[in-house]
């Protein structure tokens, strides 16, 4: 008898133990006081809903799979099966009460999304019930039929006002596609005002010639004025328009809830949604949710709340925004809990997900799955049903055909090993003096670890980016590189010279070749780019009211193959390869 209990109490015990281990492997994220639904008496004196922002997913379904530098462990970073786990907790929360708005840029940078046409993203965002998004530059890369196709299949609609047929200079009329829209979110009404990049037509490779991109102000304005008379509590602006937050890098990919008094550092002033900000007359807009610029915001601006996430859908922000009785907004009680992390498990030392450099780990490094608002973030099986359909295709593009000892990512604050490389090979395939390559042209990160046929794919996902030449003097090459370099897009990679600025407020300076040889005015060079810049992409555009291109030459392979090819030959990427600190291609003095 005594035995028997005995027993029972030892494997009750030890089950109790590998429980409580189990448990101990979870780490709960948001450990810390989240806004709930008002209970008790403060419900009769505050009313708060909440307001998720996605953004620039770029076509990145299916997560990437990363391998832990120190612990070698491995765990998926991104992916939208987790994503859908995180809506369906908010929404538990939240109910009636939550709104869910993406900025645009769905398609375009991914294995998948070429193979899908689309259709996995937009099968995703029809399954987790978005609320409604905008439409980005890079929803018209893959021409107009593509992008009808995606807007008829959606199950929500498309919020852009600044769109116009530049014949009949009206709203262009797309598919399933409204200029504003009245939400419903709990007792709240909610206006909602969608906008695109002014930036389009020099930032997608689509034919959009039929199309004018307006300025933002006016069109905010009268459909602000509209909503509100109808009724709107607050108006929310979702655009694919965006700013640069590039200080307190470490902090601001802190999971916490930060309020009006616990803001982010100083933005970039040149930013189009933080000079949009500060031009609209007070009291227009209340609310942002921002697309574009692929930087992680969660922040204030002339006393807005603005969120935006960077790209590839691994990160999100939320919005709690609180009303008085009367349904009056208080600004100074809207908090924003991000950026949440998007992965199948996070680092014990950062609770996120981000690759670490195995020269710089970050305390203990060890992966843990885990929990959010209580609930543990786990595949939706239902997402994963999405991506059956395309397995076997995308099965032929994880071949791995070299590796990287060195996490590879593009910087556009300073040179970098991926510019570098990419800018060094095109140089030496056309034999050019100096190569151009433009930050917008990579897509990803190649993290440490294997580089496959579908990492290349996902880098330079253009279906289209093939290698031009062109011949300057010396004294435009250098009027070139002060143009680009001083722009909107900078820095650009390059290689064959050296160039020196000032680095704050920044100017440029001057520019050699290596070795400290002097480029000579008169004299001819041959640049290599691609024809993206060429024709007037990004800030070449500016280049090219001065300049005429001369003695054109084309290399029509993808530079993506040209890639391949070149990462297949060296098969090891390593630390230093592309960037000697003795010898910087950009140096700035004080």
């Amino acid at each position: 008898m005594f035995g028997i209990f005995f027993k029972t109490l030892l494997i009750s015990s030890l089950l109790f133990l590998y429980a409580g281990k189990i448990m101990d492997s979870e780490i709960d994220i948001s450990a810390y006081d989240y806004p709930l639904p008002e209970k008790g008496l403060i419900k009769y004196f505050e009313y708060t809903i909440a307001i998720v922002g996605t953004n620039d997913i770029h076509g990145g379904a299916i997560p990437m799979n990363l391998t832990n530098p120190t612990t070698k462990e491995n765990y998926l970073y991104g992916g939208l099966e987790y994503l859908s786990t995180y809506i369906q907790t908010i929404k538990k929360d939240w109910n009636d009460r939550v709104l869910w708005l993406d900025s645009g840029d769905q398609f375009q940078g991914t294995i998948e999304n070429k193979i899908s046409n689309g259709s996995i993203l937009t099968d995703f965002f029809n399954l987790a019930q978005v609320d409604g998004s905008t439409i980005g530059n890079h929803e018209w890369d893959f021409g107009r039929d593509f992008l009808d196709n995606r807007l008829k299949s959606a199950n929500w609609e498309y919020v852009v006002g600044n769109i116009y047929n530049n014949q009949t200079n009206l709203p262009e009329e797309l598919f399933n596609t409204v200029t504003h829209k009245m939400f419903k979110v709990g007792k709240i009404k909610l206006g909602v005002i969608g906008m695109t990049t002014v930036e389009t037509p020099i930032t997608t490779n689509g034919n959009i010639t039929n199309l004018i991109f307006k300025e933002y102000n006016d069109i905010i304005i009268e459909k602000a004025k509209l909503l509100r008379s109808q009724g709107a509590h607050a108006i929310v602006l979702n655009a694919h328009v965006g700013l640069l937050c590039p200080n307190e890098d470490e902090e601001k990919i802190v999971l916490r809830i930060r309020t009006e008094k616990d803001i982010q550092g100083k933005c970039q002033e040149s930013g189009e949604m933080y000079k949009l900000l500060h031009e609209l007359p007070t009291g227009t807009v209340d609310l942002v949710v921002s697309g574009h610029a692929h930087d992680g915001v969660h922040h204030w601006i002339n006393k807005i709340p603005v969120i935006q996430n960077p790209s590839g859908g691994k990160f999100f922000n939320i919005m709690y925004v609180t009303f008085d009785r009367d349904f009056k907004i208080k600004i100074d009680r809207t908090r924003i809990e991000g950026p949440v992390p998007v992965c199948d498990k996070v680092l014990k030392s950062t609770h996120n997900c981000l690759p670490l450099d195995s020269h710089n780990p970050k305390g203990n490094t060890t992966i843990h799955n885990y929990k959010f608002h209580k609930t543990k973030i786990t595949a939706d099986p239902k997402v994963l049903d999405i991506y059956k359909e395309f397995k076997d295709e995308l099965d032929k593009y994880k071949k791995v055909i070299a590796y990287t000892n060195v996490n590879l990512e593009r910087d556009f604050t300073k040179e970098n090993q991926l510019g570098n490389m990419a800018a060094d090979i095109i140089k030496d395939v056309m034999g050019g003096d100096v190569s151009i390559i433009n930050n917008g042209g990579f897509r990803t990160t190649w993290n440490i670890g294997p580089i496959t046929v579908e990492s290349v794919f996902n880098m330079f996902p253009f279906l289209d980016t093939y290698l031009v030449s062109f011949d300057m003097t010396g004294a435009e090459l250098k009027r070139c590189l002060k143009t680009i370099q001083l722009g909107k897009k900078s820095f650009y990679a390059t290689s064959g010279v050296v160039q020196d600025f000032v680095e704050s407020p920044r100017s440029f300076l001057d520019v050699k070749f290596y070795n400290n040889v002097t480029i000579d005015d008169k004299a001819t060079y041959k640049i290599v780019t691609v024809q993206f810049l060429l024709y007037g992409g990004d800030d070449f555009g500016e280049v090219l009211k001065w300049y005429t291109p001369r003695n054109v030459q084309v290399d029509r392979r993808n530079l993506r193959d040209i890639v391949q090819m070149y990462v297949e030959k060296i098969k090891e990427i390593n630390e230093g390869d592309f960037i000697d600190p003795n010898n910087p291609r950009i140096h700035f003095k004080k």
